[in-house]
């Protein structure tokens, strides 16, 4: 054996592990060029019962997880058949098989997966089973046309109007639909959908459901080149008050520059003289340059200083740099309730 040989020898040997949890760790490694060989070489080794590498459900979730995130899809459905040979009706597993072998494009899997997955009571279901199942169906429907295509885009809808029927309090659930009638370009089915969600839906002890994907789903696809300011407003303003005590500051900084984008549009449109309309686009200026991303914040300082300058009232407020500072989120989510309910008043 050449030393070449024998460093492949040597290599393929650390991959013959006898755990699951284990080779996650392997997995995760990437410490040599050969390394996506190894690891389908590791998968292998696995799934030879003489090998007697041992793991419970959640170590090949992970291993799973592991193959996805380095885009192996192919090891990831036989990771997924190895651990459902032991566990075939863990729903998390399943849930995942389903994603995977959509994303491997072995829609015939996919679908093998789903159907023992439809063998579980729902209430073992959860958001993720939903999601990864609409998921791949979605990717099957590039596959089909015609009455059949039609046929499976209703199979979707049927899960997504399951899915919000079992959990009637989640955001994804309506958003997910909302995505899939955007897909086939049902848009005023989609926005009904949205304005449910965002507007309409309670919870069982009255209040509305915080719904912030919708509205950033509602925004971006149905909002984006609409010049319905005040609508603009309101759905953001809706998105606000769900994210202002979430710690994803992405969302609660893409709401706060929405609101002020709108607020500069009505300002232009009002020919720069409203003085208070200025003023409230400069104080929402101010919150998107404290709380949005490096390239929005650059805008609000651009948009700020052109306001400021076309005002035909001049104002004396010149934009402040707050380092390392972001608007108080429960601050401000105390004041737009209070706008809410004056807003519901005057409805």
């Amino acid at each position: 054996m050449s030393k070449a040989e024998e460093a492949v020898h040597n290599l393929m040997h650390s991959y013959e592990v006898t755990t699951i949890d284990a080779a996650k760790k392997r997995w995760k490694d990437n410490d040599n060029v050969l390394h996506s060989r190894l690891c389908r070489h590791m998968v292998e080794w696995i799934a030879d019962p003489e090998n007697e590498v041992t793991g419970e459900a959640d170590d090949y979730y992970r291993l799973m997880g592991a193959a996805f995130e380095s885009s192996d899809y192919l090891s990831a459905v036989r990771i997924a058949e190895i651990g459902l040979a032991k566990y075939p009706y863990n729903v998390d597993l399943l849930a995942f098989a389903v994603r995977v072998s959509g994303k491997a494009g072995d829609f015939d899997k996919a679908e093998a997966f789903l159907q023992q997955m439809q063998k579980i009571d729902r209430k073992y279901w959860n958001w993720s089973t939903y999601t990864y199942a609409v998921d791949m169906l979605r990717a099957e429907m590039s596959q089909v046309a015609g009455s059949e295509r039609d046929q499976l885009v209703e199979r979707i809808l049927q899960l997504c109007d399951t899915f919000i029927a079992d959990f009637p309090m989640e955001d994804r659930a309506y958003n997910l639909k909302a995505e899939v009638l955007i897909s086939v370009n049902r848009m005023d089915d989609a926005k009904q959908v949205l304005q449910n969600a965002i507007f309409n839906t309670e919870s069982a002890n009255g209040k509305l459901i915080l719904a912030p994907q919708c509205c950033v789903t509602y925004l971006e696809e149905l909002l984006k080149s609409s010049n319905d300011y005040d609508l603009i407003i309101k759905v953001a303003t809706k998105g606000l008050i769900a994210t202002a005590t979430d710690e994803d500051s992405a969302k609660f900084g893409y709401f706060v520059y929405r609101i002020a984008l709108a607020k500069d549009a009505q300002v232009v449109a009002s020919g720069f003289d409203n003085r208070d309309k200025v003023k409230e686009a400069l104080a929402w200026y101010q919150n998107a340059f404290d709380s949005a991303t490096p390239n929005r914040r650059k805008k609000s300082a651009q948009r700020y200083l052109f306001i400021r300058q076309n005002s035909r009232n001049p104002i004396d407020q010149p934009l402040i740099d707050h380092e390392y500072s972001q608007p108080d989120p429960q601050l401000m989510r105390s004041g737009l309730l209070a706008a809410q309910k004056d807003q519901q008043d005057e409805e």
